[in-house]
């Protein structure tokens, strides 16, 4: 068969900021298998890029398209003009109507926040239609890494024969998250994507109890970490060794835990990998620690530099004690290790973190509580620590190995692609 008869697999990939930083470091893990099961990758950020020097490697087949409308920042007054010109549409009209009646429940933040979102979609939209009609290529599939107004742009394409697919992770999924309690077209866009993909269990079932029609459109595709083919080591002189990775920012509660160790009793060595907003605040509190708690600030680290610490220093504990999460890649990684896991039982982390490779804790914990239980855990034995680090890296080799679920996520789309090109 001639080369020219055969179609190429074609992915376009719409992201935040990817391959630019901060932010979605673990999508490299997805590209690196993804681009071996595509003949051409074509991302596509879709917010404001601070600092084009920030780019992170990719490999060979991927293209990063920038487009101005999208990736430079738009004053309110745009934004604005955006929504207002949504409103010289017939079907603009159409739809936000229909959306009007869930928008007008919260007041005019409900009404305003419909109106931007959908003015964001259409300014995405508009850039994708000009990149597929320019693009050449007939199998394509388009893929929005959130369900946010990137998802809600690919449903609205002139191109119709192309497979429309999106993630769903936390803060793009959990409307409870937000005051108000509101995240525009959700299921009017996911009845339009040929599928969604949530990253837990539990993102899936929130989404079915909200409309059991959506059912049929819903899969679950989990994240996950490289294989490392290292353990961490162990504290072997009584001091337990605990690790933190996020940003400092009110929903990751450090504070709670700088609370809590106040309370502990047994010798504590803390690491924090990360920066934010409350760092000062936090290295405040952290300074008048008793004396059996040490801590050490490593403020923000590359992906491949928080590897590094894991491979090269002693670690016990990992600590999670987060508002809300999806499902966090950062318990995944530290599984990888074999790095037992404590953390609060919120979004999909239960359906990482048991009772065999770490301590699930409820959401409201107190700090005296916190406290005692990491008291507790320094006291278990060596061998009980060692069956957890076994357990912790069994459920990551199980679950949560990049090769195998990103390998099984594009055979996934690739069979959807095949199945309609049936129908």
């Amino acid at each position: 068969m001639s080369s020219h008869s055969v179609s190429k697999k074609v992915l376009v990939l719409l992201t935040s900021r990817y391959p630019y930083k901060p932010g979605e470091e673990f999508l490299s893990n997805e590209i690196a298998i993804l681009s071996s099961f595509f003949d051409r990758i074509h991302i596509i950020p879709t917010n404001h890029i601070v600092d084009l020097q920030t780019v992170r490697p990719i490999p060979n087949n991927v293209t990063v398209h920038l487009f101005d409308s999208l990736c430079k920042p738009v004053g309110m007054l745009r934004k604005f003009l955006q929504a207002g010109l949504l409103f010289l549409n017939h079907h603009n009209i159409k739809v936000l109507k229909e959306e009007w009646k869930r928008a007008s429940q919260f007041g005019m933040r409900g009404i305003l926040k419909a109106c931007y979102w959908f003015s964001l979609a259409e300014v995405v939209r508009k850039e994708l239609n000009v990149f597929l009609n320019g693009l050449n290529e007939d199998d394509i599939i388009l893929y929005s890494y959130w369900l946010s107004p990137a998802a809600m742009a690919i449903t609205m394409v002139d191109k119709t024969d192309v497979i429309k697919v999106a993630r769903a992770h936390g803060g793009d999924l959990y409307e409870y998250r937000y005051n108000p309690p509101y995240l525009p077209f959700q299921i009017s866009v996911i009845k339009s994507l040929d599928r969604l993909f949530t990253i837990s269990k539990d993102g899936y079932t929130y989404l079915v109890n909200k409309d059991e029609s959506i059912e049929s459109k819903l899969s679950i595709a989990r994240l996950g970490t490289r294989n490392h083919h290292q353990r961490a080591k162990k504290s072997k002189d009584g001091v337990l060794r605990i690790v933190t990775c996020s940003y400092l920012k009110p929903v990751k509660r450090i504070s709670l835990l700088v609370q809590a160790l106040s309370y502990c009793k047994s010798k504590v060595l803390w690491t924090h990998i990360g920066d934010g907003e409350l760092r000062d605040e936090i290295l405040e509190k952290a300074s008048q620690l008793p004396p059996n708690i040490e801590f050490r600030f490593l403020g923000n680290l590359s992906n491949d530099q928080v590897l590094e610490t894991y491979t090269n220093y002693a670690f016990d504990l990992f600590v999670n004690v987060s508002e809300s999460e999806g499902i966090p890649v950062t318990i995944m990684e530290a599984f990888s290790f074999g790095i037992p896991v404590m953390a609060t039982n919120v979004g999909g982390t239960a359906e990482l973190v048991n009772d065999e490779n770490g301590v699930l804790i409820s959401k409201d914990v107190s700090p005296q509580e916190l406290g005692k239980y990491i008291d507790e855990y320094a006291l278990l034995p060596d061998d009980v620590k060692e069956k957890m680090s076994e357990a912790a890296y069994r459920t990551w080799s199980v679950q949560y190995n990049a090769e195998q679920n990103y390998s099984s996520f594009a055979k996934e789309l690739l069979k959807i692609k095949e199945m309609k090109k049936d129908e």
